[in-house]
C-alpha cells in the first residue's frame, strides 16, 4: 500500500490509516508530499506535483519488490493526488481509495475564496495559476478528475462526509461521475473533513479492507 497524507499534514499523522492496512497484513509506504514533513521542495503541489511523485514511488516499489501488487490510499489533498496519478500508474496498481478528495484544484481554491472571503474565483485563481506555472513548474488545470478519471479502469472507492466544509461533499459525487471504471461511493452522514474514520472506526475499517481484499490476490 502507498498511503498519502493531505494538506498541512505529514506521513506521521497518517498513523491511524496505516494501522488499518498493517493489521490486514499489508506493507505500507507513507511518503511525505512535496514541501511537507521531511520532503524537500519550496512549493506545495496541491495534488498535481504529488501525483507525479506518487507515480514515481509506485515504480520504485516495483523495482524493489518485483511481482508485487499495489493499492493506493489518500486523504484530502493526498486523495486528489491519488486520483490525479491514476492515468500513469503501472498495471499492478489494483485499486485506489480516496477519502475527502477534491475534484479540481481550481474548484477547491475558488470554493475556499468564496467561503472564507466571499470573493469570486476570477480573476484571482487564474492569476495564481500563472505564478504556479512560472515558479512551481506545474499547471493547476492538470489537477482535475474530469481529465484524470475519464479513462480510468483502476477500481476506485470514494469516501466523503456530508458535513465536510473544507472539501464539500459535491466533490465526491463529481469524482464518482467523472470516473469511467469500477467504483464505489460511501457518504457518511454528519462527518466533516476526514472525519469518517473517527466517527465510526469499525465500519470504516471493514469497508476499506473489504474493498482492498476484492482486488488483492
Amino acid at each position: 500500500m502507498i498511503v498519502v497524507h493531505g494538506y498541512g499534514s505529514n506521513s506521521e499523522e497518517m498513523e491511524a490509516f496505516i494501522k488499518i492496512f498493517h493489521a490486514d497484513g499489508y506493507n505500507v509506504l507513507a511518503p511525505d508530499n512535496q514541501s511537507f514533513g521531511g520532503s524537500g521542495g519550496k512549493y506545495i503541489g496541491y495534488g498535481v506535483k504529488d501525483a507525479t511523485n506518487l507515480e514515481k514511488w509506485a515504480r520504485v516499489m516495483n523495482s524493489d519488490h518485483p511481482g508485487g501488487e499495489l493499492g493506493l490510499f489518500g486523504t484530502s489533498m493526498g486523495a486528489s493526488a491519488v486520483m490525479y496519478s491514476l492515468p500513469k500508474m503501472p498495471s499492478n496498481v489494483k485499486f485506489a481509495i480516496e477519502d475527502s478528495g477534491y475534484a479540481s484544484v481550481e474548484g477547491e481554491l475558488g470554493g475556499q475564496l468564496k467561503r472564507l472571503f466571499n470573493i469570486p474565483s476570477f480573476p484571482l485563481v487564474p492569476t495564481v495559476n500563472l505564478y504556479v506555472k512560472t515558479l512551481a513548474k506545474y499547471n493547476m488545470n492538470d489537477g482535475n478528475t474530469k481529465k484524470t478519471l475519464k479513462h480510468n479502469q483502476i477500481p476506485l472507492f470514494i469516501i466523503h462526509g456530508d458535513a465536510d466544509k473544507f472539501v464539500p461533499v459535491k466533490n465526491a459525487y463529481e469524482n464518482y461521475r467523472n470516473d469511467a471504471g469500477p467504483k464505489q461511493i460511501w457518504i457518511i452522514k454528519g462527518a466533516g473533513h476526514i472525519e469518517s474514520r473517527s466517527q465510526d472506526p469499525d465500519t470504516y475499517t471493514q469497508k476499506v479492507t473489504d474493498f482492498a481484499q476484492q482486488y488483492f490476490k
